[in-house]
């Protein structure tokens, strides 16, 4: 490991790697936080399309329960 570095120190390709490192960074920390706020974009609108499923179940269940008890 310390004859890789040694190469690259008297290559010249320090300043090349540190800029790839700098550039890979920085686009980990994009992706990452684009990543995050897609997952909680898809979370929020499925718990919000849950509850209205939930209530349009409840209306309908209780929809029902009338029909069924007018037609005894």
């Amino acid at each position: 490991m310390a004859d890789l570095i040694e190469y690259l120190n008297q290559s010249g390709f320090t300043d090349l790697i540190r800029l790839f490192l700098i550039i890979g960074g920085l686009l980990f920390l994009v992706v990452f936080s684009l990543a995050i706020w897609f997952f909680i974009k898809i979370s929020r609108r499925t718990f919000k399309t849950r509850e209205q499923s939930m209530l349009d179940y409840y209306q309908h269940r209780e929809g029902r329960k009338r029909t069924f008890n007018s037609n005894k």
